[in-house]
């Protein structure tokens, strides 16, 4: 039977703190709205510096790749201009090379005239 009384009056109790609960949760969350506000600001701003930050970090990726590209693009020209120049430089050599074979050949051929001419020449004076 005490037993009995005393859950009883445990039950009794729990109403009544529950009913309590239930009056005062408006004040409760009316009091406690500035922390709460206080927190979503804080929320708000730490997520604001971290979206911030990510944003500052992929715009630095960004501008590293874009100067990756650029570097590509600038050491591409140079090496096509570099193999022009190589090209040029062996087309001017091998012209040079060329005028030097014409240049031998044609004292030669004219070198054979002169000899020709001379020997010509000889054989008529032996007649």
């Amino acid at each position: 039977q005490e037993r009995e009384t005393a859950k009883g009056w445990q039950d009794t109790e729990r109403e009544r703190l529950g009913v309590m609960l239930e009056r005062s949760r408006p004040f409760i969350l009316e009091n406690d709205r500035p922390r709460q506000e206080r927190d979503a600001r804080n929320a708000r701003e730490n997520w604001n510096e971290i979206a911030t930050a990510d944003a500052e970090k992929l715009e630095e990726l960004a501008r590293k790749k874009e100067e990756e590209r650029s570097m590509k693009r600038e050491r591409t020209r140079l090496e096509r201009e570099e193999k022009e120049r190589q090209r040029r430089e062996r087309k001017l050599r091998e012209k040079e090379e060329n005028a030097r074979k014409d240049a031998e050949r044609a004292r030669r051929l004219q070198e054979e005239r002169e000899r020709s001419a001379l020997a010509k020449v000889q054989s008529l004076q032996k007649e």
